[in-house]
């Protein structure tokens, strides 16, 4: 988060959920000029736009990974418990 704030110039800077879409980076309309390429726009409103930088979007692939397989593990050892 520190490089994401130094790059945009805004230390305020913090990620939000909208939507469901985890880990996003607002970036106001006015400001999006300083946003790097590589970063990929998710949307936004009228004032401002969202974005995932690669590193999030690499680290959200896995989160997503590990949460599948939490949920198996845990009706594995629900069905277990059952019985």
């Amino acid at each position: 988060m520190k490089e994401i704030r130094q790059v945009l110039g805004d230390y305020s800077q913090k990620y939000v959920t909208k939507l469901k879409l985890e880990y996003l980076i607002e970036v106001r309309n006015t400001n999006t000029k300083r946003v790097p390429n590589s970063w990929i726009s998710q949307g936004g409103t009228k004032t401002l736009k969202r974005f995932h930088t690669p590193f999030v979007k690499e680290k959200l692939k896995v989160l997503s990974q590990n949460r599948e397989q939490l949920e198996i593990e845990a009706k594995s050892a629900w069905t277990i418990f059952i019985e």
